[in-house]
Parts: structure tokens; C-alpha cells; sequence
């Protein structure tokens, strides 16, 4: 069913910035072409008398947190939200979601630095005797730690490029993965 876009809305960085508003005509032509189809996800919905949503706009003067009530209190099998609540909501939601990414970022570096210690002591150790016959032969101490040091930033030089390297791969694999799987219904298989 090909569509006329009328208006595209600014980014949220949500859910909403996927989803289509469209008016009732156009909602009921596309269910019927859909269940033509055969989309199982439109098999039990009348596209005459299907509702999603209704917006109301309260006349000036009137508290549209009090006809939100009102229309939970009285009206059954339909929850009503205020659009600043929903607005809200939503914020506060990314605001954790942050937190918490923020929180993580802080403690896989905390864990980084302290196995990555551990593991340039361990090697330092286990080394011992190399760095005690290059001391013998006459290297100094700031040609040993100049070594180490080297080695170390080595070392971390190819850790880093595998890890983006993977990172990268896993990221991109990811984003196909959710990107093809982002359909709310599928259609039956056709020969």
C-alpha cells in the first residue's frame, strides 16, 4: 500500500521515532491489505472499528490531570495518560538507563586497570631471572624498565586494536541482528 508522508517528527532517541501515526481511513486500509495478505497479526481485528489510541484536547481552564482520573475511574478496559506524564516517563526512564551505563563504563574500567596491574606484575615476576642476566651483563635499571615499559606498551598496542576490532564486528553483527528483527508480525511463508 504505498503512502503519502505528510510530516516527518524530530528525534527522541526512543521507541517513537519508528512509529507512524496515520489517520483512521488509511489505518483500516492498510489492516484489510495486510489481512489480504495474510499477516497473522491483523486475523482477529475488525480495520472498521479498530481503535489504538484517542487523543483528547481539554477546553482551556480545565486540569487535564483531572480527566485523566476521571476517565480511569469510569471508563473500563481503557487506561488513559496524561502526554506530559507519558513525556516524563520516558525521560526519567532514559535518565536511569544512563545511570547505569554510566555506572558500568566506571566499573569495566575499575576491573580493566586492576587486571591489566595483575597482569604486568605477574609477567614482571615471572621474569625474574631474564631481567637479573641482563643486570649481570650490564644493562641498567632504566635500560630494564625501558624494556618492560616497551614490551607493555606493545602489548597494550595490540590489545587495544584487537579489542576495537572485535568490538566492532560484535557491534555490527548486533545492529544487523536487531535491525532484521524488528518486525512486529510476519507474513506465512510463500512458495
Amino acid at each position: 500500500t504505498e503512502c503519502r508522508i505528510v510530516a516527518q517528527l524530530d528525534k527522541t532517541g526512543t521507541g517513537l521515532d519508528t512509529a507512524v501515526y496515520a489517520n483512521m481511513d488509511t489505518i483500516a486500509l492498510m489492516i484489510k491489505n495486510a489481512q489480504a495478505l495474510g499477516f497473522n497479526a491483523f486475523d482477529d481485528i475488525d480495520p472498521e472499528h479498530a481503535v489504538s489510541s484517542v487523543m483528547i484536547r481539554v477546553e482551556d481552564g480545565v486540569d487535564p490531570q483531572s480527566v485523566v482520573n476521571d476517565i480511569n475511574i469510569h471508563v473500563r478496559h481503557v487506561k488513559a495518560s496524561g502526554a506530559t506524564s507519558m513525556l516524563s516517563d520516558i525521560s526519567s526512564g532514559l535518565l536511569n538507563v544512563s545511570r547505569m551505563i554510566k555506572m558500568l563504563v566506571i566499573l569495566v574500567w575499575i576491573f580493566a586497570v586492576i587486571i591489566l596491574a595483575a597482569a604486568y606484575i605477574m609477567s614482571v615476576n615471572q621474569r625474574r631471572k631474564e631481567f637479573a642476566v641482563l643486570r649481570t651483563i650490564g644493562a641498567s635499571r632504566k635500560t630494564v624498565s625501558r624494556v618492560i615499559m616497551s614490551e607493555s606498551a606493545v602489548m597494550g598496542g595490540i590489545g587495544a586494536v584487537c579489542g576495537l576490532g572485535i568490538s566492532a564486528l560484535i557491534i555490527y553483527i548486533a545492529g544487523r541482528l536487531i535491525t532484521s528483527n524488528t518486525r512486529y508480525w510476519s507474513a506465512p511463508d510463500r512458495p
